[in-house]
């Protein structure tokens, strides 16, 4: 150890690091934007809105990889006086460095009400197929044949029983 010290030549100068040779390219992650949409709108204004968030997604090079279109539900709490809205989601891959222009352009969508854009692992950006389960072919049904027992029998059982 202390000649491991003692290696060490304190007298050069230490080179600073340029700031473009520290930042490393990141790839592309899983998100998930979740929103919820007014329930009052038209089929045509919320399709719109589809579109708008479509767009804005593949114009930051994001790819989307799947979505679910918005189901009118009651909220659990007032939002802005409303009771009801949409609830659905676009689940997409996109460099994390395009996400804070991406919330700052969701923000300006009037339709929607409220929105949460997290990063998600990427096995849960599979989206899962439905499963078919089959039920078993219904076998054989069990016969047990019961003896008959006559009441005579059964009375001298119980009285050896009980004595």
């Amino acid at each position: 150890m202390e000649n491991a010290i003692a290696e060490i030549n304190t007298e050069e100068e230490i080179q600073p690091i340029a700031e473009d040779e520290f930042k490393l390219p990141l790839e592309p992650r899983f998100y998930e934007f979740f929103y919820i949409i007014k329930a009052g709108l038209e089929e045509n204004a919320v399709i719109k809105t589809l579109e708008t968030v479509r767009n804005l997604i593949l114009e930051q090079k994001g790819i989307i990889i799947g979505e679910k279109p918005p189901q009118i539900s009651r909220l659990a709490y007032k939002i802005n006086k409303i009771t009801e809205g949409g609830r659905g989601w676009f689940k997409f891959m996109i460099k994390p460095e395009e996400t804070a222009g991406l919330k700052e352009r969701f923000k300006k969508i009037e339709e929607i009400t409220r929105f949460s854009l997290s990063k998600i692992p990427k096995e849960s950006s599979k989206i899962s197929k439905k499963r078919i389960i089959r039920k078993p072919a219904p076998t054989e049904k069990r016969t047990e044949k019961k003896e008959e027992v006559k009441e005579e029998e059964l009375d001298k059982k119980l009285e050896e029983i009980l004595g």
